[in-house]
């Protein structure tokens, strides 16, 4: 007697946990079926951003001025800091931003 006792609590305590882990198995799986993939992937939270781009007069600062003004530039390159156009020079001693409009 004994021994049907123990085999009927383990045999409930066992469906209890299988039981509800398939169970949530087979309703995550329901929603997988019924919801659309892009839904499910996130798609709709993406916000599509127009590139920045800004005309080349937007950059108003000649080469040749920055270049006098960091004779030890090893690489120049441009960019936008807060919708503005912005060179950055990368010298030995470190970097340096340079609002390209006004200098």
């Amino acid at each position: 007697m004994r021994a049907s006792f123990l085999s009927r609590k383990w045999h409930k305590w066992l469906f209890l946990v299988i039981g509800v882990q398939m169970f949530i198995w087979a309703l995550t799986g329901f929603y997988m079926v019924t919801v659309s993939i892009d839904y499910i992937h996130g798609d709709h939270l993406i916000k599509s951003q127009k590139p920045v781009t800004s005309p080349l007069s937007s950059y108003r600062v000649d080469m040749n001025s920055l270049l006098q003004d960091y004779p030890t530039a090893l690489r120049i390159d441009t960019g936008h800091l807060f919708d503005k156009p912005v060179y950055m020079v990368r010298t030995r001693k470190g970097s340096h931003l340079v609002d390209a409009q006004s200098g």
